[in-house]
């Protein structure tokens, strides 16, 4: 351990370029439809599970469903149809719609929908709930949270607390919204009740999301046309002695003419951030743009706005028809307080992921989404939907395991439009291998770090799993530091961990090795890998890798 002794102050290192992955796509309409909270969760062994809407009989058919998808390999395939069957729809129903998706600290995946009755222009709606046991491997009986409530009732968003308590805020009638919260941990007993106090806004309530800080304190935003048609803030201290809302705060410039979607994220030390647009609602003839805030967990109140990027009017609004205004998603290094924020640039027709810091005189660019399609630049709807992947409960959820993203690309050009669902993951650093990990033979890792050319490298395994993960300063190596990682980050074998030290190439690569002993008793084992470089001295730590999971064979 004396090498990570010296890994001191942690300095985040910008991203790869990432490639674009369809995980779905084909003769059905399917989608993403995020507006809030969380669509993508990962479990303690690793497994990404998406929740996803699909239109089935596509283009023939106007009926939705929705499903949980699920990658086992780290996002490289996906059984997109893992569970379906949510809500069985009657003939003439519209079906479910706008899916949220949750993850507690056991690994059960919680998920809520809308639920349309009819295809009347006013519809009435439901918001349904279900609850997959992860030890049991079954799903519960799904139950109805909203019963009778009118067609403009918000989608619902799920968060998780640090004693795994499930919270939900979702819409009731007459454009307001409800907080509700599990009578037991886990949601057990498929059952929430109203939080008390209240939850109260002073006008509208629509287009919400949710997150629980370090504090286990509740943070709501949403857009609302009172103080202006803007997106507002308030919170809950639940422990307090007498628990009471704040009084809700206008975040975006107030002028009416409308903010729309906001992405919440919170950090380790009890601050709150986020990301949200202004001026971009349909019809309006202000020039588009977003922002994001820090809100201090000690001084309680928020930031000054950090601009993120602005657009024109006729570019957002080609044709006369605006683009959708869900195009932004937040998330925070939890260890670090980093903001990663992803958000569609109408000037290039790309998806651009952004990090800022507090303190950082404006945001810097950590990756590019190329627009790798024929339409042009600012055609409608081309990206949206994305939703970055961290929660700060349960900790295998988290932004700092590593970046994980999922989006949409849609082509509204053709007669019934088409939409391809895309996972892309964004790790600090990347870790990686072609090779099969077989008894005998030598297995090779690939290391990649591209703006780290010459710096130092430690890699190191472990046998116990990612989590709960290796404090270094303010970040985490997602490894557990049992006996073989010891054995790897202190060089102790280096006749079977080959390069485990050594320096980055001038192109920021290197390749470390492990001489498998040919010994049956290995196969069928988990090795979990990861790296960090640092450049020496006091500067300490820059990057730290994802993780990488390989299973020895014969």
């Amino acid at each position: 351990m004396r090498i990570l002794i010296f890994l001191s102050a942690a300095v985040l290192a910008a991203g790869h370029l990432a490639s674009q992955t369809p995980i779905h796509s084909g003769p059905v309409r399917t989608f993403h439809t995020a507006v809030g909270g969380q669509t993508v969760a990962r479990d303690g062994q690793g497994y990404l599970y998406v929740i996803y809407r699909d239109q089935f009989n596509h283009p023939t058919s106007t009926q939705n469903d929705i499903a949980v998808g699920r990658s086992t390999d780290g996002g490289k395939t996906w059984d997109m149809k893992w569970q379906t069957g949510f809500a069985a729809n009657a003939v003439g129903d519209a079906g479910n719609l706008s899916p949220n998706l949750a993850i507690d600290g056991q690994g059960n995946l919680h998920c809520a929908w809308h639920h349309q009755v009819a295809t009347q222009s006013r519809p009435p709606r439901t918001i349904r709930y279900n609850r997959y046991d992860a030890a049991l491997k079954t799903w519960g009986s799904e139950v109805t949270l909203t019963a009778t409530a009118r067609y403009e009732i918000p989608a619902p968003v799920l968060v998780v607390d640090s004693a795994n308590h499930v919270w939900i805020i979702h819409g009731t009638s007459g454009w307001r919204c409800t907080v509700q919260k599990s009578d037991k941990p886990y949601a057990s007993g498929l059952k929430f009740t109203a939080v008390t106090p209240a939850f109260t806004t002073p006008g509208t309530c629509q287009k919400m999301d949710l997150v629980i800080d370090a504090l286990d304190r509740v943070h709501v935003s949403y857009y609302s046309t009172s103080s202006g048609a803007t997106v507002h803030h308030q919170w809950l201290d639940p422990a307090a002695a007498k628990p009471v809302w704040s009084t809700a705060v206008p975040l975006g410039n107030n002028n009416g003419q409308a903010d729309y979607y906001s992405s919440l994220a919170a950090d380790l030390v009890g601050n709150v951030y986020i990301v949200y647009g202004v001026d971009v609602q349909g019809g309006k003839t202000g020039d588009p743009f977003w922002e994001l805030r820090k809100w201090d967990g000690q001084a309680q109140k928020w930031s000054s706005p950090v601009p993120v990027y602005k657009t024109t009017r006729a570019q957002y609004k080609p044709g006369g028809k605006d683009n959708d205004s869900r195009v932004v998603s937040a998330a925070c290094d939890e260890t670090t307080g980093e903001v990663y924020f992803v958000y569609r640039n109408f000037d290039t027709g790309e998806f651009l992921l952004g990090r800022w810091h507090d303190g950082d005189a404006a945001p810097t660019t950590f990756a590019r989404l190329m627009n790798t399609g024929t339409l042009p630049l600012n055609s409608l709807n081309y990206f949206l939907y994305p939703q970055l992947r961290g929660t700060l409960f349960p900790a295998f959820n988290r932004t700092s395991i590593g970046l994980d993203l999922i989006y949409t690309v849609g082509d509204q050009t053709a007669p019934t439009p088409n939409y391809t669902l895309y996972y892309d993951p964004f790790p600090v650093g990347s870790l990686s291998s072609t090779g099969i990990a077989k008894i005998g033979t030598t297995f090779a890792l690939d290391l990649s770090a591209f703006q780290d050319g010459g710096m130092a490298y430690v890699t190191a395994l472990s046998l116990t799993g990612l989590t709960p993960g290796l404090p270094i300063d303010r970040r985490l190596v997602p490894l557990v530091a049992d006996d073989l990682f010891l054995l790897t980050a202190q060089n102790k074998v280096p006749v079977l961990f080959q390069n485990f030290q050594g320096v980055l190439s001038k192109s920021g690569t290197a390749r470390c090795s492990i001489a498998i002993p040919s010994l049956p008793a290995l196969v069928s084992l988990n090795f979990y890998a990861a790296y960090l470089t640092y450049p020496g001295g006091p500067k300490g730590v820059k990057t730290i890798s994802s993780p990488f999971t390989f299973t020895i064979t014969k």
